[in-house]
């Protein structure tokens, strides 16, 4: 599936106000069988988000979003659907690519430095837009637990006794074989 099938907002960052822009989202109609799709998810019952985009830096923009969604996952041992509830909040920063922020800080040995403790480094984006359900579908797919599994799921490990044509002769049998 490619995004143009996806539901997109552009946010021009050059006409972004100084006070930031609220941008509201919520899935309608065709857009949650599309999004579930490229999530690749059983079924999006319902989605809504709302994005802020505010200037950062010289030439940056900040995005806070909040991201609330009930989706359905299959389980992996029963396929069988797995509701999720999903209510999180998120920060992103952004440059363009011209931006020196978009190199990464390397240190004598050409290694990049990054800080455990520290801020995320700088998403890079081309040209002058941003797109808002871009941005709000990557932070809801970060949040999806592909793996949750059905309430009467039960994984038990198979183990088949070996073929005894197949297995490996005993150390001690190719000995007693040497002695002959």
């Amino acid at each position: 599936m490619t995004n143009q099938e996806l539901p997109n907002h552009r946010v021009s960052v050059a006409k972004l106000p100084a006070s930031g822009m609220r941008i509201r989202l919520e899935a309608k109609g065709k857009d949650s069988p599309q999004i579930a799709a490229y999530l690749d998810i059983l079924k999006l019952d319902s989605f809504s988000g709302l994005l802020n985009f505010m200037h950062w830096g010289r030439d940056g923009v900040k995005v806070e979003g909040e991201i609330k969604a009930a989706l359905q996952t299959a389980c992996p041992i029963t396929l069988k659907p797995v509701p999720q509830a999903i209510d999180t909040t998120f920060s992103a920063k952004f440059v363009p690519d011209s931006s020196k922020l978009a190199k990464p800080r390397v240190n004598n040995e050409g290694e990049i430095v990054l800080e455990l403790d520290g801020d995320d480094i700088p998403d890079v984006f081309e040209g002058d837009e941003l797109d808002a359900w871009a941005i709000a579908i990557e932070y809801l797919a970060l949040e999806i637990d592909l793996f949750a599994r059905a309430q009467d799921a039960k994984f038990t490990d198979i183990t088949t006794p070996p073929d005894d044509d197949i297995a490996e002769p005993s150390p001690f049998a190719i000995l007693q074989s040497l002695k002959k």
